[in-house]
């Protein structure tokens, strides 16, 4: 049986807010971001990749390409990324993968951290981190945005276009909070934050686990 924990957050201050995890045995994340109609807005685009100085051969670039963060992007940087790391999501030798961009007003994007396969690949680190951004294409809303983490064991992985689902695998946490992005709209200047704030990616937060399984997940509560 999982265990749900769900945090709604208003977000007045700054800061940030952390869940920790022990290590479940899992051996993928599944990171969900979530809006509804008429709510958050229309079309989000997310950001997700390893960190800057994690010490993977895949790690991130903060810049206007956003290089190594798996989402949308415009032609001027090659499109939409999905998968980093030695392989693609259906050779199963990936460390993240993105199901697909959701141009909706309604919808989700998910996101895959194939955990124990980024942990053989990388005997010598110990620790990983995971950051997640987003902006709004179209428009801006409330902001509003639900994000999931949730620890997987087992099964087979499927995408559905814009989301993954796994069948025949044990769900066996999920760590979720309500947050706000009211950065947009267009693709800006990505993660390039030399640039003027309105015109980048908003960092929502990160995930991070360590080579034994345990791990937190630490979300950004400015507005």
């Amino acid at each position: 049986m999982s265990n749900i924990n769900f945090f709604r957050i208003l977000q007045s201050g700054g800061g940030e807010s952390t869940v920790t995890f022990p290590d479940q045995s899992q051996d993928t994340f599944r990171i969900t971001y979530t809006w509804t109609q008429g709510d958050g807005g229309n079309d989000l685009d997310t950001l997700t990749g390893i960190a800057p100085g994690t010490g993977t051969s895949y790690d991130g670039t903060l810049n206007a390409g956003s290089s190594n963060f798996t989402g949308f992007k415009t032609s001027t940087y090659g499109g939409k990324l999905f998968s980093v790391g030695p392989g693609n999501f259906a050779s199963g030798n990936y460390f993240l993968a993105w199901a697909g961009d959701n141009t909706s007003g309604a919808g989700v994007e998910d996101i895959l951290v194939n955990q124990d396969y980024m942990i053989s690949q990388n005997s010598a680190l110990t620790e990983f981190e995971i950051q997640l951004y987003s902006r709004w294409y179209t428009t801006i809303g409330t902001g509003g945005i639900d994000i999931a983490v949730e620890l997987w064991t087992g099964g087979t992985w499927s995408d559905e276009g814009t989301y993954f689902e796994n069948s025949g695998g044990t769900l066996q946490d999920t760590i979720s909070f309500s947050l706000n992005c009211l950065k947009g709209t267009g693709y800006g200047n990505g993660l390039d934050f030399s640039q003027a704030s309105s015109t980048t990616y908003k960092y929502m937060g990160k995930l991070i686990f360590e080579s034994n399984g345990s791990g937190y997940v630490s979300v950004n509560l400015t507005q």
